[in-house]
């Protein structure tokens, strides 16, 4: 008999597993497709525990609807072009830290150079807490949504969302101007998912999300939208511990 939190006791702590590394019983493959986030490295996998608890042996992870079509679908394809990417990037860092960043949406094939260009300018940071804004792009009634889910999947890994923050943030939109925060299930927008892989690439360590997505795009909505998520990231999400990503809209889409 085995628990995950047993292979992955300590909660912050990165595991690895295979080439040189610890070798994990077969048995525990299970752990890496649910409480535990990993990615592939030269020496073998590196895995992360970012939770509080293990105490449930699965998490509810949003799957891709985009991989193997905006960008690849396996692991190593993905991560080989993110990084040439990155690499290809010509880009000075900008004095002083950095807070957010703007970057486009579209498939990696498409806009993914110049997303590189941005995100090239988080390299070196390990930030705690990253805040994406996107546009959403199918019909909902919702002015302000996120997603369900405790964990977005990528080919690269699994980025689990920050809950109590997104608690907070919901918390403020309501209280501060009468916007509910809706979730939704088994979303299909893109425009927050294409982003991960360049932050899973570029930042030094896993960090937790905070995935938000605007239908209604008025300035009231993004004023409060901002005043919100000031609120929730103001408790431990002194920079460089949380970066804000914001994923353009396109003028009129």
């Amino acid at each position: 008999m085995f628990a995950c939190q047993d292979l992955f006791p300590v909660p912050g702590a990165h595991y690895r597993t295979g080439g040189a590394g610890r070798q994990v019983d077969p048995q525990a493959a299970s752990c890496f497709r649910t409480a535990i986030p990993c990615t592939r490295e030269p020496g073998g996998q590196v895995c992360y525990n970012p939770r509080e608890t293990l105490r449930r042996m699965a998490i509810d992870v949003r799957p891709s609807p985009i991989a193997g079509t905006w960008y690849p679908g396996s692991s190593e394809a993905l991560a080989e072009s993110v990084d040439r990417q990155l690499a290809a990037a010509e880009v000075q860092a900008p004095a002083g830290e950095v807070i957010g960043l703007i970057a486009p949406h579209a498939g990696h094939v498409y806009s993914g150079h110049v997303a590189a260009q941005a995100f090239r300018c988080l390299s070196g940071l390990s930030p705690e807490v990253v805040c994406v804004v996107s546009p959403l792009h199918q019909l909902h009634p919702a002015q302000v949504l996120t997603t369900a889910h405790e964990a977005y999947a990528t080919p690269l890994g699994e980025v689990p969302v920050d809950r109590p923050r997104l608690d907070r943030f919901a918390a403020t939109l309501a209280e501060q101007a009468d916007i509910a925060l809706v979730r939704v299930r088994r979303d299909r927008e893109h425009a927050l998912e294409i982003e991960l892989p360049f932050l899973q690439r570029v930042l030094t360590t896993p960090f937790r999300l905070l995935p938000i997505m605007l239908r209604d795009q008025n300035r009231e909505t993004i004023e409060a939208t901002a005043h919100a998520l000031a609120s929730a990231l103001a408790g431990a999400s002194v920079i460089p511990r949380a970066v804000v990503a914001q994923a353009m809209s396109w003028v009129g889409g």
